[in-house]
């Protein structure tokens, strides 16, 4: 099955999100936010780890066309930053252009059509004029290369994986 739309927003993470909301002010509404996960928040929904959260403001660390009075923390936690996503995402019901379990396996430009060509690891495919990377630089969880990590028994927690039994 292809799904055809003029933009493609690969991520529903603070960008991704933020991306789609500025399309709908700008009356576009011709577009699908392809999201690997089950639910929005990007970052804030991976990192749970024991004191995760904003290193700006809070009062900052808001969408300009839904600022947010009421932060609990002048340094908002993951969960509290998750909820004001959550809750953005509701009031204009952007579900509606989320397409979660979408992973993108591959992305191509389709000369001939003048189209980008997504596909996705559950083998639907996606057509679009243009493409946004909003899925971020964190996205993927991975470890450094240390020299001599492969020998290490202990147990390795990435903070966007976190093992909350081991807390």
């Amino acid at each position: 099955m292809t799904d055809t739309v003029t933009t493609l927003i690969v991520g529903a993470g603070f960008a991704g999100i933020g991306t789609a909301m500025r399309m709908l002010q700008a009356g576009v509404n011709d577009f699908v936010i392809l999201e690997r996960s089950h639910r929005v928040g990007g970052t804030w929904r991976d990192n749970t780890y024991p004191g995760a959260a904003c290193d700006i403001p809070s009062l900052l660390y808001s969408y300009s066309f839904e600022p947010n009075p009421g932060w609990t923390r002048a340094y908002s936690g993951s969960a509290e930053i998750l909820a004001y996503i959550d809750a953005i995402v509701a009031k204009y019901d952007l579900g509606r252009f989320i397409h979660f379990g979408a992973d993108v396996s591959a992305l191509e430009f389709d000369e001939d059509a003048g189209e980008w060509v997504v596909d996705t690891t559950g083998g639907r495919r996606y057509r679009g004029r243009s493409v946004v990377m909003a899925s971020g630089p964190l996205a993927d969880a991975s470890f450094p290369d240390i020299r001599g990590i492969e020998s290490y028994e202990g147990k390795k927690i990435h903070s966007a994986r976190w093992d909350h039994p081991m807390t």
